[in-house]
């Protein structure tokens, strides 16, 4: 084992990734007797998920055995969803809802979330002195700055938009409480929030990914 997890490391392969394909690699032992074709088959027909798929597929090519063992082909096709674009105006919909019906905080992270393109777990996890409000208020009129930590524990700035950032400036004055997380509840709680703004106001089921998604392709639509 300890081979196999130093092959996907050296592929750049994540952690979450890594410890999927080794729960994999466990199955494998625990219900196949040995590693030929017929077991591989058999195996494939109870774990028919990706991961499955992709941890075979690297422990083959660690041991170079591309040419004695084949994964087998999905076979069948499975009906693609035309899954509906989240505009800037149904964003404002969702937003409005939970202005309206939830804590403002979770209207403020919304905004933060979608206007920044950020993950769940990237917005939660801000911090109020993660914003260069110093050098905002050089000049107001402009971006402020934001410094986050993504996957991988690595730092990344974003630009909050000066609208925005004047928007939370008040949120934290009004919330004195508040010594260091922006946002101090669970991502279970936001993601119900969210999951329940979307119910009562979309036709269809968007996900808090899907902000993350509308906005980068709104910046690319933008700039080209």
């Amino acid at each position: 084992m300890e081979k196999f997890i130093a092959y996907l490391k050296s592929k750049g392969i994540s952690k979450p990734s890594i410890k999927i394909y080794l729960q994999y690699y466990n199955v494998f032992e625990r219900e196949e007797d040995d590693f030929t074709q017929d077991n591989i088959n058999h195996f494939l027909k109870t774990h028919t998920n990706t991961s499955a798929r992709a941890f075979l597929k690297n422990f083959i090519e660690m041991q170079g055995l591309e040419r004695d063992f084949k994964i087998p082909k999905l076979t069948g096709r499975k009906k693609r969803v035309k899954k509906k674009e989240l505009t800037e105006a149904r964003a404002e919909i969702i937003g409005n809802w939970l202005l309206a019906n939830k804590n403002i905080r979770y209207f403020y992270c919304f905004l933060l979330s979608y206007y920044c393109g950020l993950r769940r777990a990237e917005v939660l996890s801000i911090n109020i002195h993660d914003f260069d409000i110093e050098k905002w208020l050089e000049d107001k009129t402009k971006a402020c700055r934001l410094k986050i930590t993504g996957k991988g524990e690595k730092d990344r700035i974003v630009v909050v938009p000066s609208e925005l950032i004047h928007e939370i400036i008040k949120y934290i004055k009004t919330n004195l409480q508040l010594t260091e997380r922006l946002f101090p509840f669970s991502h279970t709680l936001w993601h119900k929030a969210f999951k329940e703004a979307v119910k009562e106001t979309m036709d269809y089921n968007f996900t808090l990914h899907d902000l993350r998604r509308a906005r980068a392709t709104q910046w690319i639509e933008r700039r080209y």
